[in-house]
């Protein structure tokens, strides 16, 4: 009876072992793959390499044009005085080519008021090019008024730009007189009134 007993007991052990041996193989052939993990951080920059050597010098550019030398020049006249209403003042210059332009500017004192017994006083002054006012773009002037006898002196500049002259000499005036939409017979001008008077001609 004891035998027969040991004998049962191994056989289920055995029987034991061996389920469990096959459910863990079914465990092992019927799992699903697990989900992917996250993505790891950004490494750190890594350092500077080393300097590379200097390269060969570049091929020699062409060379320049020479610039031509600035055409400039100054006329001055030290305490004029010019009180006269109708008047002009000429210089002259030699312009190079025809394709530039011509600046020219009037640096000095101006005053116009009326004549005693009036109040009303308008002087214009203008620059022309051998005797014809400017017209590319437009003329050069500028005109002042009054309606005072107030006798104040002030700096003033007429300056400007004038296309479309030809090559050559060109004679320049500076004019006084009567303002271009206000006649004034009794308008009293003073130019260069103790200073000095400059025109200033720049071909570019």
């Amino acid at each position: 009876m004891k035998y027969s007993t040991t004998v049962i007991f191994v056989l289920l052990a055995t029987f034991s072992i061996s389920q469990l041996t096959t459910n863990a193989q079914q465990c092992y052939q019927n799992g699903r793959d697990g989900k992917d993990g996250t993505d790891g951080r950004n490494g750190r920059d890594g350092r500077d390499g080393l300097r590379g050597e200097t390269g060969p010098p570049g091929p020699k550019g062409e060379a320049g044009t020479p610039c031509s030398p600035r055409n400039v020049k100054q006329f001055t006249w030290t305490d004029i005085n010019d009180d006269r209403d109708v008047g002009l003042i000429k210089v002259w210059f030699t312009k190079s080519t025809g394709t530039s332009m011509l600046r020219v500017g009037f640096h000095g004192n101006i005053r116009v008021m009326a004549t005693a017994g009036k109040s009303v006083a308008c002087r214009r002054y203008w620059f022309t090019f051998n005797g014809t006012e400017c017209d590319s773009p437009t003329f050069i002037d500028g005109q002042f008024y009054a309606d005072n006898t107030y006798n104040v002196h002030h700096h003033s500049t007429i300056d400007g730009i004038c296309e479309n002259l030809a090559a050559g000499e060109v004679v320049i005036g500076f004019h006084v007189g009567q303002c271009r939409i206000l006649a004034s017979e009794t308008a009293n001008a003073y130019t260069g009134w103790a200073s000095a008077t400059r025109i200033i001609v720049e071909e570019f």
